[in-house]
């Protein structure tokens, strides 16, 4: 129930500029494109979302400040044998990572073009935004991934 709370609240917090941007923007064609672009990034292969990893090394993502950042996230700090199996765990990485990444697409594109329309604070607001609410999770999994391939290979799974 506390993981559900924390994740509204972290929605709640991520949206608010990006909703009051297009809010004030009105909805117009250029919502929709950008909405369309972003939702468009969920259906790329595995494959490109693995080239799109940071490091193959848990100390890479340590000194990006992850582990900090996964107490205040829902299931982040991912331990095996907490009644989640590990293979669904993994499903359920790709699946964070995905939201995320269509999210981060269509917030930067939000931020852009609201300096586009000059409107630098809310632009800047968004971009902060996004890199809390979507660049952080998305490290986030990667990182989770990284720690279950290697306790997999460790028990030889």
């Amino acid at each position: 129930m506390v993981n559900q709370l924390l994740n509204v609240g972290w929605t709640i917090v991520g949206f608010f500029p990006v909703g009051y941007f297009w809010f004030l923007q009105g909805i117009h064609w250029p919502f929709y494109v950008l909405l369309l672009l972003s939702v468009a990034s969920c259906f790329f292969p595995e494959a490109i979302y693995r080239k799109l990893d940071v490091s193959k090394n848990q100390r890479v993502y340590r000194r990006l400040g992850v582990k900090f950042i996964r107490r205040f996230a829902q299931d982040g700090d991912f331990q095996a044998g907490n009644g989640i199996g590990i293979k669904n765990y993994l499903k359920k990485t790709q699946m964070f990572e995905r939201y995320h990444f269509c999210c981060l697409i269509f917030f930067q594109a939000s931020s852009v073009y609201a300096c586009y329309n000059e409107q630098y604070i809310l632009a800047f607001t968004i971009f902060i935004c996004n890199i809390i609410y979507n660049v952080y999770p998305i490290l986030l999994q990667q990182y989770n991934r990284i720690r279950i391939v290697k306790f997999l290979r460790q028990h030889n799974l």
